[in-house]
């Protein structure tokens, strides 16, 4: 199924999918995300997208008197945008092994059907990691290559980035400070020790609340594609920082 039969790309069948998608990746126990293999962080991306969309961006398309030319591009830009952001978790989705009928209709996917890719052999362009404090709990992480230093962009073939993050604890001696971890003394993101996200776009802000403030994160990335996971690249270089 192309991308473009996925995601409605109409103003209003993509009003009506998104609403709908939204309920349902939320709802069941365990949740449908979940089932799909999305974490929270995906589902709440996905969950703020429509409500911003819901809340703000569709009511000043609707409106007459406030529908100018400017908030019609930002609406097409959106789902654009949305598009590059929804397909990889979509991917996820299609290949998860307790995908339903009534998932492939509520979502708009079939089951274990990708997009034909033309590599065969894991990325190996090296994954450049950036990451930024934002404030309030949140961080930034950009992913570069180096052919591309310029701006976050993904190599031909990636769909996303992979992250794997951790909070040292008491057990993790010494406590790396910033900016400079040692990966000889903490363990390796393929460990269980490391959460994994997935990070539809080569820049994302990630949320990891007000409670984590003071702690410091170590993180590494890695060029990801959801349809073929045997693809991944290398970790790039682990990087340390404080949340704010």
């Amino acid at each position: 199924m192309s991308d473009n039969s996925r995601i409605p790309r109409t103003i209003d069948e993509f009003n009506k999918y998104l609403a709908s998608s939204d309920k349902y990746q939320l709802d069941g126990t365990p949740t449908n995300f979940s089932r799909f293999g999305w974490s929270a962080l995906n589902s709440s991306d996905w969950h703020d997208k429509k409500v911003y969309w819901a809340d703000t961006l569709f009511p000043l398309y609707g409106d007459p008197m406030t529908s100018t030319t400017a908030v019609k591009g930002n609406v097409k830009l959106f789902i654009e945008d949305f598009h590059v952001f929804g397909n990889p978790l979509l991917n996820l989705a299609a290949a998860s092994s307790v995908a339903t009928h009534d998932d492939e209709v509520a979502m708009n996917f079939k089951i274990g059907r990708h997009e034909p890719t033309h590599r065969t052999t894991p990325f190996s362009e090296k994954l450049i990691l950036g990451a930024l404090a934002q404030g309030g709990g949140d961080i930034r992480f950009t992913g570069r290559t180096a052919t591309d230093a310029s701006r976050p962009s993904k190599p031909a073939g990636s769909d996303s980035m992979q992250l794997a993050f951790m909070f040292p604890g008491a057990g993790d001696t010494p406590v790396p400070v910033p900016p400079q971890p040692d990966p000889d003394k903490l363990p390796s993101p393929d460990s269980s020790k490391f959460t994994k996200e997935i990070l539809t776009h080569a820049s994302m802000i990630v949320h990891f609340g007000t409670d984590n403030q003071g702690k410091i994160l170590i993180a590494a990335a890695r060029w990801f594609n959801t349809n073929h996971p045997e693809l991944a690249g290398r970790w790039s270089s682990l990087v340390a920082l404080m949340i704010s």
